[in-house]
């Protein structure tokens, strides 16, 4: 048994079996952390209004047992309020940066810019190669 947990969340339509998931569960391991997968089936007409609930209600299981990283995508990125606020190191695959129950839970974490700092890095870049 590692010294080490993380908690692999999910997206909606991307489980954990996925390459992403896969690939870094793997490193993970390699690296001495006991990896634990939460596998979920979203409901059909589940809105981003209630996800942040629905995704509590999932995750929170999985965090009864102390873990140190969590690893999240998409969808899983609702769980960022626990990594906030139980001081969690986390990876966030494809967050949800446009919620702001996500990217308030980011920025208490240092995770993410404040908003101003990402308009200025989403302006499109003009690069010249000089022959």
């Amino acid at each position: 048994m590692a010294d080490r947990r993380a908690v692999l969340i999910p997206g909606q339509g991307y489980d954990t079996r996925g390459p992403l998931f896969a690939y870094g569960g793997e490193a993970l391991r390699r690296i001495g952390f006991d990896v634990d997968e939460i596998s979920w089936r979203p409901p059909a007409d589940l809105d981003l209004d209630r996800a942040g609930a629905w995704v509590a209600e999932q995750v929170a299981p999985a965090l009864a047992e102390p873990a140190h990283l969590l690893v999240g995508k998409s969808l899983g990125s609702f769980a960022a309020p626990f990594a906030a606020d139980l001081g969690l190191p986390a990876v966030w695959l494809t967050p949800l940066l446009r919620r702001a129950d996500v990217t308030e839970a980011l920025h208490r974490r240092g995770g993410v810019p404040r908003r101003s700092r990402l308009r200025r890095l989403s302006r499109p870049v003009q690069m010249s190669c000089a022959a």
